[in-house]
């Protein structure tokens, strides 16, 4: 073994009992069972995704089947599970593309038909090498962890490395009908986590409010939130479609949604706090008098009259929506301060506002 490594090669086995007669073996040492394989020739492995593969057998050596302490080996225990269970179709990386060869050796062996295989290409990571723990996530679980949706993820995986024409977006339906094993590329895909953000982003776009409610309470039920305020599911739908626009991933959805949540007082960052002016104050005393002077509580009322103050102070809208967005959401980052003060209603707007300018 460590002369055929140091030779570049691969390590097999050397032969020494491949001819021997129980004889001549060792009555004190415990073997191990090999099959014994062609030495000429050569294993066709007729692919349905690398085509026709040829192994020389004499590169296939003759491998272990059962350990010196009767276990068997995985290339023995997969074969005759397979074929116990019927298996007809076996889909996995071409990083066992030799181990199919050895396998195909004990199914012509033992004259059972052979499963059909695909041997699909591994995901690589954006640099072009094998995708590690280094690259990001790595289990299903991660991927929802991150804001992912199912039905990104599933259309993502489908489009990497295969496609039909320039279809970028498929229905469950759709990659039924259309997908093809043989049509998958043999090259590697990388997985880019911005392509992936992107279709993400457009999946919620496009998904329905209520849906988009339904994910964003489910969160906050798992972490025990109180929404018992009945009025919690029309304020929240109320800026949903300003919520698809803004987000990319569910987390996003959450993060951005989650002023409307909590009944705590908002707690502001003093890194935010050193952004305000010394005039913040007064132009925060002034919209408390702004907002309870709305009549008609609507979001055209709210964006007239935050406006006209505006103009009449002589400040731009900047200098008075941020701090107010920080004040009422505890962040910078935000959707639009209309919607906003239009989805907290009257009296909260007032309250946070208030609660800012006591402190």
């Amino acid at each position: 073994r460590k002369e055929a490594v140091s030779e570049g090669k691969s390590p097999k086995y050397n032969g020494k009992w491949r001819d021997k007669t129980p004889n001549e073996s060792d009555k004190i040492v415990k073997p191990v069972l090999r099959i014994k394989t062609s030495e000429t020739g050569s294993t066709l492995l007729d692919d349905q995704v690398q085509g026709q593969v040829y192994f020389k057998n004499n590169q296939l050596d003759d491998f272990v089947l059962l350990r010196s302490d009767g276990t068997p080996t995985y290339m023995l225990a997969s074969v005759v599970d397979d074929f116990d269970m019927g298996v007809t179709d076996i889909i996995r990386g071409d990083d066992h593309l030799t181990n199919a060869a050895r396998q195909f050796q004990i199914y012509n062996a033992m004259q059972w038909k052979a499963p059909r295989t695909s041997h699909i290409p591994l995901i690589h990571g954006i640099d072009g090498n094998k995708l590690s723990k280094r690259h990001g996530a790595m289990a299903i679980g991660d991927y929802k962890n991150m804001g992912y949706l199912p039905e990104t993820i599933v259309n993502y995986l489908v489009r990497l490395g295969w496609s039909y024409g320039n279809q970028e977006f498929f229905t469950i339906s759709e990659m039924i009908d259309l997908f093809k094993i043989e049509k998958v590329n043999k090259s590697p895909s990388r997985l880019d986590f911005k392509k992936l953000t992107n279709m993400n982003s457009s999946y919620i776009k496009n998904k329905d409010n209520n849906d988009i409610l339904t994910i964003i309470k489910s969160y906050h039920q798992e972490l025990g939130a109180d929404l018992s305020d009945k009025n919690i599911d029309s304020k929240i739908l109320m800026i949903t479609p300003s919520l698809k626009e803004k987000s990319k991933t569910t987390n996003d959805l959450i993060t951005l949604s989650s002023y409307l949540i909590t009944n705590d007082p908002i707690v502001i960052s003093n890194e935010l706090l050193d952004t305000f002016k010394q005039e913040t104050d007064q132009y925060l005393t002034d919209t408390v008098n702004i907002i309870k002077n709305i009549k008609n509580w609507n979001l055209e009322e709210i964006e007239i009259s935050i406006k006209a103050y505006v103009t009449e102070s002589n400040i731009k809208l900047f200098e008075l929506a941020q701090p107010l967005r920080i004040i009422l959401t505890g962040s910078n980052v935000s959707i639009g301060i209309y919607d906003i003060i239009l989805s907290l209603g009257k009296n909260l707007v007032i309250d946070r506002v208030n609660n800012y300018l006591k402190n």
